[in-house]
């Protein structure tokens, strides 16, 4: 029953409780509907699976240089900022995965939405936490924001971030 369930595009957190293969079905949903079940990267990312691809699969789908506007004081709570919402959904997933994914926090940290650039935060701040060092360009990224930063929170947060 749940395999068919999967195989109607829902079940896949059933599947997973019940210990059940649910992998690969939730990749192809994540795959073909990224936009509608871009949610089903938290049983995919914690377990690290398909991390390269899940990675692949959104740099290639949101358009990130667009997104990458800068800073300003935007909640991103109209239609047209839901690309931000999905943006800001995998950006958090990637905590449990250090290292990848760099290109799409990137593009959050320099966002428009304040809540995609906070999130983005929330993810850097874990990957040090786990001794990871960022990369040259991750380290720009995060000088340029503390320049430009318009969020006084956001702004107060970056400046005590040592980087």
């Amino acid at each position: 029953t749940v395999e068919q369930a999967m195989a109607c595009g829902e079940g896949y957190y059933l599947a997973k409780s019940l210990g059940l293969e649910y992998a690969q079905a939730t990749y192809e949903a994540l795959k073909h509907g990224w936009r509608e079940n871009y949610d089903l990267v938290d049983l995919l990312l914690p377990e690290r699976l398909y991390v390269d691809e899940i990675v692949q699969l959104f740099e290639e789908e949101l358009p990130l240089e667009e997104m990458a506007t800068g800073p300003e004081n935007e909640m991103g709570n109209s239609p047209e900022y839901a690309d931000y919402g999905v943006l800001s959904y995998v950006v958090q997933a990637l905590q449990s995965v250090p290292g990848k994914g760099e290109s799409l926090i990137c593009a959050a940290l320099y966002a428009p939405v304040i809540g995609c650039r906070n999130i983005a935060l929330n993810t850097v701040e874990k990957w040090r936490k786990s001794d990871f060092q960022l990369t040259s360009e991750m380290e720009e990224v995060l000088g340029r924001l503390k320049v430009t930063e318009v969020h006084q929170p956001t702004k107060k947060r970056l400046e005590n971030l040592i980087i």
